[in-house]
């Protein structure tokens, strides 16, 4: 989550709450003790707070390395690895090596990885190698099964 400063900083420009504070939910120190698909495997991570709703035509969200998504977005999100977070919600396209959906999604989910959680709720279509769906979790959709992971890979340049 960015934080507004106001600590020898120019007016309107923001830093990581990594740098400090606290890390978010959802996100470990060590990563290497992590075993499941809901942790984060990278110790660089961003986050969308549950209090920012991004929206524009033709937006593009891409993150070189985790993702948490708590607030709303409109567009497309890129990703390596991409936590919706429970008041999470995507209009639009989710694209990364591993998902793990514990809000709404209203899209496309393409990923190798697929893990809808008992809160999740998705409408679209989902493109996956692995796709697990917790009970309680809501899929209304097309699952579409793709043996070839490397054709599920999300291109993380803005190029």
């Amino acid at each position: 989550m960015f934080n507004r400063t106001t600590d020898n900083a120019q007016p309107g420009s923001v830093r990581s709450e990594s740098s400090v504070g606290p890390r978010p939910a959802g996100f470990s120190q060590q990563s290497q003790q992590q075993t499941h698909p809901t942790d984060f495997l990278h110790t660089q991570n961003s986050v969308i707070g549950p209090d920012l709703v991004i929206s524009a035509q033709d937006l593009i969200v891409i993150s070189q390395s985790s993702l948490r998504l708590d607030g709303e977005t409109a567009g497309e999100v890129r990703a390596t690895e991409i936590v919706v977070g429970e008041p999470g919600k995507v209009t639009g396209t989710v694209a990364a090596e591993v998902i793990v959906i514990h809000g709404e999604v209203h899209g496309t989910i393409r990923a190798p990885s697929v893990t809808l959680a008992a809160t999740a709720r998705v409408r679209g279509e989902i493109h996956h190698s692995s796709l697990e769906i917790a009970r309680g979790a809501i899929f209304d959709g097309q699952s579409m099964y793709e043996p070839e992971s490397a054709n599920l890979m999300p291109k993380l340049s803005s190029a």
